[in-house]
């Protein structure tokens, strides 16, 4: 039986532009932003499989991230269908600003209750987090006061032990420090091995072989599955293209310093 299912969905979404003032002295007389309705994906069909370490692909990302959205239930399909098999999780990277007040151990035990766990399934996982986190005798420690990368370790550490069918990592694949990197890798084949589909959003492409049994990429509003090689150059592709645009940016801003100066 199939973790999740998608039968020609198709997903609608809102954009937003600030309208611009023809003459600057007049003021607008209706809203300054100018909404109107575009199509994320439209009828995609796909299927994940217990086991399935899946890879979604899109220049932006935010295509990639509607998808995942939809496959863990967060957000409901405008056309089409979607059938899960259990429930699902999509863990994204957090703020400290929601945990200011809070101390780590109470950002994790906060976390489980967001994941959708009960206190008892808290209390009987919250040792396991904290040691897997590298926070054994870090608990009562504020969470304002730690790095941001501490704060994804504990996402990351409470989000994969949650009892789901579908987990989705939405740059969230590998976290943290060198040493907890190491160990994010072999969880998630572990999640994978227990049965639960991971479906996976990154920027590194490295991690595409290491990780992924498929890929699917999000092409002109359709869904295309791909060989995970073909998924790694592409992504090494946008992502020197990435790289390419921000020096060109950077190299405006320089001359346009230097214009100033002189």
């Amino acid at each position: 039986m199939k973790t999740a299912v998608l039968d020609s969905v198709s997903v609608e979404s809102i954009r937003t532009k600030r309208r611009r003032r023809r003459h600057s002295k007049i003021p607008l007389l209706m809203d300054s932003t100018e909404r109107t309705r575009h199509w994320v994906f439209r009828n995609a069909t796909i299927s994940i499989a217990p086991g399935d370490r899946v890879f979604l692909l899109d220049p932006d990302g935010d295509r990639s991230a509607t998808l995942m959205k939809v496959l863990t239930g967060l957000v409901p399909p405008d056309e089409g269908t979607a059938v899960r098999r259990g429930r699902g999780l999509m863990l994204t990277p957090p703020s400290r600003g929601w945990v200011r007040s809070l101390s780590l151990g109470q950002a994790a035990r906060l976390l489980g209750g967001m994941y959708g766990m009960t206190d008892r399934e808290i209390d009987d996982r919250f040792e396991h987090w904290m040691d897997f986190a590298g926070l054994t005798d870090k608990s009562w420690k504020p969470a304002e006061e730690a790095k941001r990368r501490v704060v994804r370790q504990l996402a990351f550490a409470v989000g994969t032990s949650a009892p789901v069918k579908l987990l989705g990592l939405d740059h969230m694949s590998v976290v943290g420090n060198p040493d907890f990197q190491a160990r994010c890798i072999p969880r998630i084949m572990e999640i994978a091995d227990s049965g639960a589909s991971v479906v996976m959003i990154d920027r590194s492409p490295a991690l595409i072989p290491q990780l992924a049994t498929r890929a699917i990429r999000v092409k002109r509003k359709k869904l295309v599955e791909i060989p995970v090689l073909e998924a790694e150059e592409l992504a090494r592709k946008w992502a020197q293209l990435k790289r390419e645009a921000k020096r060109r940016r950077d190299e405006v801003i320089d001359e346009d310093e230097n214009e100033d100066f002189i």
